[in-house]
């Protein structure tokens, strides 16, 4: 165990709220590996590791798959922000094909969605023990607790094993992602619509917008984030296959135009929640769903140019 081994995922809206808290803890955690293990060992932290000017999607991208271990620090904000589902999906299901483990840390409690449509994300955090820092994160850096707890993080990872089978190659061949990718374009579309429909009824009443949309935009939100995982596990699996290429190029540009208005919409959206305020938190769930969606037009542009 030596270099960059884990991947520290976290909402920046939680790290400025904590006054760097938790970007500091990711920091502790790497010198406390480095002090169990005897090597020098990071954990791979965008604050540190990103700079600037550089090509953030990508780097980020290529960091999780190189990693062993990825560590979602886990929040409310954490299942509201795209950045820390799409790093979730990269490692589980775009990354290498083994030596990878999920350790959750507990930061704040978040809500484990009853609803008709359980939410994927949490759904996939909550299969896996996570450490609890609930309590610890109201403890000075400078106590014995908080290092004590540092180190029992750092020593279950250094003796946590060293593959999780569940995230091993499941067998989905490029033939059934491509087929679940298209399917989840559709469905994707079809609760779009539904929302159209409901903010066109709503004639500019918040009250009457968030009535109309009833349980759409939670359906969007997680049927994108499983689309958004089904992308990247398709273009894993076409990276290890060249004979699908010409497959990738042919999906590539119809794919990489939906995708592409789907990023025009999030704009439009985040627009219409500051003129409708009843209605932010509604809207900003359908933008969640969109900004999900739009995502995927990276890996969309790189199949559509034969990269």
């Amino acid at each position: 165990m030596s270099g960059t081994i884990a991947f520290w995922s976290y909402s920046r809206h939680d790290d400025e709220a904590e006054g760097g808290r938790i970007s500091r803890l990711a920091r502790d955690l790497g010198a406390e590996l480095t002090m169990t293990s005897g090597v020098p060992t990071e954990v791979w932290l965008d604050l540190d590791h990103l700079d600037w000017g550089a090509p953030w999607h990508e780097e980020v991208g290529e960091a999780l798959r190189a990693v062993a271990y990825f560590i979602p620090v886990l929040t409310p904000r954490f299942f509201q922000r795209v950045e820390c589902r799409r790093e979730l999906n990269v490692f589980t299901r775009g990354g290498r094909q083994d030596g990878r483990v999920v350790l959750p840390l507990l930061y704040l409690d978040y809500p484990s969605a009853r609803s008709s449509a359980p939410d994927p994300a949490v759904a996939l955090v909550n299969r896996y023990q996570f450490r609890d820092w609930r309590e610890l994160r109201f403890e000075s850096p400078e106590s014995g607790v908080y290092r004590r707890g540092v180190h029992a993080v750092a020593r279950a990872l250094v003796d946590s094993p060293a593959l999780d089978p569940a995230l091993c190659d499941n067998g989905e061949t490029v033939e059934v992602l491509t087929a679940n990718v298209l399917r989840g374009v559709l469905d994707v579309s079809a609760h779009l619509h539904t929302a159209h429909a409901a903010i066109r009824s709503a004639g500019g009443n918040s009250t009457a917008l968030v009535t109309e949309l009833g349980d759409t935009p939670t359906e969007l939100v997680h049927t994108a984030h499983v689309l958004n995982g089904d992308v990247y596990a398709l273009r894993a699996a076409l990276t290890r296959s060249q004979e699908h290429q010409a497959l990738a190029r042919e999906l590539g540009k119809p794919l990489h135009e939906v995708f592409r208005r789907h990023a025009d919409l999030a704009e439009s959206l985040e627009k219409m929640g500051t003129r409708l305020p009843g209605a932010q938190h509604a809207l900003e769930a359908v933008r969640l769903g969109v900004l999900l969606a739009a995502d995927c037009h990276h890996t969309a542009a790189h199949w559509s140019r034969g990269s």
